[in-house]
């Protein structure tokens, strides 16, 4: 038997000095390979157990991806399989429209990030062909009991036919308990860059082309249902044979094969299992065996990973996701994001995927379509077709501007063209402050104050009289002022400029410290006192703003 360093050294090097990746930590383990044995169990992180859950198909998939790093020198990783999990069930779309038509639309599209299902193979897929990404289990923890998340007031059992409806699919998937600012922002998270899916059985009953896939040095994720007859190598059965147990569906990593036997009964390969080191396992390092008989008859699907991403940084289009109070114009609804648009391929709903989520207003619900494009978030839903197919861009739309706090702020056009103001937190909306007279004119905004949200900066806004202009009808509408910067309590000078046509609209430049921001906003017609909207005439991505009369505390509750 040859023993080998079989880590794909070149690709990872050739990562390494395309910067890709950061470079190896370690020498990664020796493995064992050659024409009737590989070992690649050197190469694995240590066995978990899934507990009471029906999560196999998770933790095959993050052993795989642990694998791939650990095989080029990185360790042993440990990624949250609670993340994948939840993540997965929570971008899920069900594919027969039909049904979801029929439900309208707050019947549940998606799934509930508490229970398991699925298949293992599918769930690697989703690193290389859907982009999930994957934290460490530092940051979102496993679970082992579905009934772990009982303390959440929006979790209901498995069955409770709460589950069905979307709003209550949402309360729990989005509960800031369970799915946490700090994961959703995490600076840390891993993915895989390249790897195949085999969704045929044939495919995952071909002993051949797996044992060729281990000699690469790659773990084969490896779904499969049938009866099991448990030992030191498990065996397949029928039912009512001695020792024969129930029919089981599971998903495990296959590490390795021995054929070295002369028996070829005796010929197995080598599994990393998720019941924990201890259960029903063949040797002292806790692996399992299965025969090759075991494999032909009840393979479903099988994938694995070729090349892994490293340290991706942040992943930003989860930030967004999450329940949103919305104030557009100064009408209010929940805005709850639950997908990013484009996850699932055209090949699998059949038509393009633009869901974003669901918003729900005056006891109503409407889906959402639209598209994520960098902090431009652009979003839709339809009063005359409140159940949106996933393709559609129907009714108003809504082109808003997202700021890492949590924040997003801009306009939406109505069907009929007028345009308004509005924002979006995640924390709750703001006070409507005090109020501005109507109906709206030039006078309306001389002498005041308004509180200030623009991006991360906050600060206060005093405007002082209606500058003198010549003529009745002026092209525009001149406030000067000063605008004071919170905790630096840096001051500069504001120019608050209203158009002659518009006067609920305005344009405003002013003095933060050594640079000068200018922003397009609009009064919110349903509000006291909020302009909303964004600035411009910026090299840098525009950052949402908000405006409230007369002295809200912004560090209240946001």
């Amino acid at each position: 038997m040859k023993t080998l360093r079989f880590t794909s050294v070149l690709a990872g090097l050739l990562l390494v000095i395309a910067g890709c990746i950061d470079p190896p930590t370690e020498t990664p383990p020796d493995v064992d390979i050659s024409r009737l044995r590989v070992d690649l169990r050197p190469q694995q992180t240590p066995i978990r157990n899934q507990g009471g859950r029906t999560s196999c198909q998770t933790f095959a998939a993050v052993a795989a991806l642990e694998a791939s790093f650990k095989r080029l020198g990185y360790g042993d990783k440990d990624l949250s399989e609670e993340f994948v999990n939840y993540m997965r069930k929570n971008f899920w779309l069900h594919p027969e429209w039909d049904e979801i038509a029929l439900g309208g639309p707050n019947k549940i599209e998606n799934q509930i990030g508490a229970f398991g299902g699925g298949g293992g193979a599918h769930s690697v897929a989703y690193f290389f062909d859907q982009g999930m990404k994957v934290p460490l289990e530092t940051d979102m923890a496993y679970r082992p009991l579905e009934s772990d998340y009982a303390a959440s007031t929006n979790f209901f059992p498995y069955g409770d036919p709460r589950n069905k409806i979307q709003w209550y699919a949402n309360s729990f998937n989005l509960d800031t308990v369970n799915l946490t600012r700090q994961v959703l922002h995490n600076e840390n998270f891993h993915g895989a860059g390249s790897g195949r899916f085999y969704p045929d059985p044939a495919d995952a009953r071909n002993v051949t082309a797996i044992e060729s896939i281990l000699r690469r040095g790659l773990e084969v994720v490896w779904d499969f249902a049938g009866n099991v007859k448990y030992g030191d190598i498990w065996r397949p059965c029928e039912t009512g044979d001695s020792g024969c147990s129930g029919n089981i569906a599971h998903s495990m990593l296959i590490v390795g094969f021995d054929k070295t036997d002369s028996d070829p009964d005796n010929h197995y390969f080598m599994v990393k299992n998720s019941w924990g080191p201890t259960f029903r396992t063949s040797d002292d390092q806790g692996f399992t065996y299965i025969s090759y008989d075991f494999v032909r008859r009840y393979g479903l699907a099988m994938a694995y990973i070729t090349v892994p991403l490293f340290n991706t940084g942040p992943w930003e289009d989860v930030q967004p996701l999450g329940r949103w109070q919305l104030v557009f114009d100064g009408h209010e609804a929940i805005l709850d994001m639950y997908h990013i648009p484009g996850y699932w391929p055209t090949d699998w709903l059949g038509v393009p995927d633009r869901r974003i989520g669901s918003l729900f207003m005056n006891d109503k619900a409407y889906r959402v379509n639209g598209s994520f494009d960098g902090n431009k978030i652009t979003f839709y839903f339809s009063g005359s077709e409140p159940n949106l197919r996933w393709d559609k861009l129907k009714g108003r739309k809504f082109e808003y501007y997202y700021s890492d706090s949590d924040f997003m702020a801009g306009f939406h056009t109505d069907p009929d063209g007028r345009i308004y103001g509005g924002y979006a937190r995640k924390a709750g909306a703001l006070s409507g402050g005090t109020q501005t007279p109507r109906p709206f004119l030039p006078k309306s905004f001389e002498n005041s104050t308004w509180d200030v949200v623009i991006g991360e900066r906050k600060g206060t806004i005093v405007l002082g009289d209606l500058a003198t202009y010549e003529g009745e009808f002026p092209e525009h509408y001149d406030i000067f002022g000063t605008y004071t910067e919170s905790g630096t309590g840096t001051t500069g000078r504001v120019q608050f400029r209203i158009p002659q046509n518009n006067y609920n609209h305005c344009f405003m430049q002013l003095e933060a410290g050594d640079i000068v921001i200018s922003l397009e906003g609009k009064s919110l017609n349903h509000k006291p006192g909020n302009i909303a909207g964004h600035t411009i005439e910026t090299k840098e991505d525009p950052a949402p703003f908000v405006m409230i009369r007369k002295g809200e505390n912004l560090n209240n509750g946001g």
